[in-house]
C-alpha cells in the first residue's frame, strides 16, 4: 500500500512538474519565436488531442465514445470543451505573452479561489476560517505581483491582469462543469475527448498557418508543450489521482508555479525579485490552505 501510495504522489509530482515545464516552453515559442497565442494553442490542442484520441480508441475502443449516445452529457461534454479547457489554455498563453510562465500559473490557480467564493454566494454564507484565509493570502500574492509592495507602479501590464483573470475564470469552470461526466465515462476519455474536441473547434476559428521556418529549437519546445506538457503530464496526474486522491493531488499540483519558476531561470535566463517569490508563495499558500483544509476533514 505504501509503495502504491508513493507511485501516486511520484506520478502527481512529475505531472505537475511537466506543466511547469510546457509554460516555460510556451513562453519561448511565443516571446522568441513569435507564435501567436492562439495560433500555439490550436497546435497544442489538436495535436495532443488526436494523439490521445487514438489512444483511448485503441485501449477502450467504443467504450472511448460512449459519452455521445447521451444528448444531453454531449452538451455538457462540448461546453466543458470550449468554456473550460479550450477558453483556459488560450487565456493562460495569452497570460504567458504579456507576463511569463510562472506569474501565470499563479493567477490561474486564483480560479480555485474564486470556487471557494462562489460557492459561499451560492449558499449565502461567510467563508469559514480556512477558506477567509485562503481568500486573504490570494488577493495578497496577486497585489505583490502586479506591483511588488508598491501601491504605486504596476508591473504586470494591464492586458496580462485581465488575461490572468480570466484564466482563472476559466480554470473554475474547468474545474466545477465536468466532474459527473469524469465519473461516469472515464477521466481520461473525457479528458481525451474535450481536448480534441477543444482543438477542432480553435482551428476552424484561427486557421493557423504552419510556421515557415522550423528548426531543432522550435521542435524541441514544441515537444515540451504538447509531448510532456499536455499528453504525458495529464497522464501522469490522472493517474496519481487515482491513487491517492484529489485532495493529496491538488496539494502536490502546487509545485507547477514552482517548476515553471525554475524552468524559466534556467533554460530562459528570466530574472525575478524578490517580492515575486513572495507574491507566489501567497497564492500557493491559499492554494495550500484550501487542500490542507479539506484532508483534515476527509480523514
Amino acid at each position: 500500500m505504501k509503495n502504491k501510495n508513493l507511485k501516486g504522489y511520484l506520478y502527481t509530482l512529475l505531472g505537475a512538474t511537466f506543466w511547469g515545464l510546457s509554460g516555460t516552453c510556451a513562453y519561448y515559442l511565443m516571446n522568441d519565436r513569435s507564435i501567436p497565442p492562439l495560433d500555439l494553442s490550436t497546435y497544442r490542442m489538436l495535436i495532443a488531442g488526436s494523439i490521445m484520441l487514438i489512444y483511448i480508441l485503441i485501449k477502450n475502443g467504443k467504450e472511448a465514445l460512449r459519452v455521445f449516445t447521451n444528448l444531453k452529457d454531449t452538451f455538457v461534454l462540448i461546453s466543458f470543451s470550449i468554456f473550460g479547457m479550450a477558453a483556459m489554455q488560450v487565456t493562460y498563453l495569452i497570460t504567458i505573452s504579456y507576463t511569463n510562465a510562472p506569474t501565470a500559473t499563479v493567477l490561474q490557480y486564483t480560479g480555485i479561489v474564486m470556487i471557494v467564493v462562489l460557492v459561499c454566494v451560492l449558499e449565502t454564507r461567510l467563508p469559514y476560517r480556512a477558506e477567509g484565509f485562503s481568500i486573504i493570502f490570494a488577493i495578497l500574492g496577486t497585489f505583490f505581483l502586479a506591483t511588488r509592495g508598491n501601491i504605486h507602479t504596476l508591473v504586470i501590464s494591464n492586458e496580462g491582469l485581465l488575461y490572468g483573470g480570466l484564466s482563472a475564470v476559466a480554470m473554475m469552470i474547468y474545474t466545477l462543469v465536468p466532474p459527473k461526466l469524469l465519473k461516469k465515462y472515464g477521466t481520461i476519455n473525457i479528458t481525451a475527448l474535450a481536448t480534441f474536441i477543444s482543438g477542432v473547434m480553435m482551428i476552424l476559428v484561427s486557421r493557423p498557418p504552419i510556421p515557415e521556418k522550423i528548426d531543432s529549437l522550435i521542435i524541441l519546445a514544441f515537444m515540451g508543450l504538447t509531448f510532456f506538457g499536455t499528453i504525458i503530464s495529464y497522464t501522469l496526474y490522472f493517474e496519481g489521482l487515482s491513487i491517492i486522491g484529489p485532495v493529496k493531488t491538488s496539494l502536490i499540483a502546487c509545485v507547477e508555479p514552482i517548476s515553471a519558476l525554475l524552468f524559466s531561470m534556467v533554460l530562459l535566463g528570466e530574472h525575478f525579485v524578490f517580492m515575486d517569490f513572495v507574491g507566489i508563495m501567497c497564492i500557493l499558500f491559499a492554494v495550500a490552505i484550501l487542500s490542507i483544509k479539506d484532508l483534515w476533514v476527509k480523514e
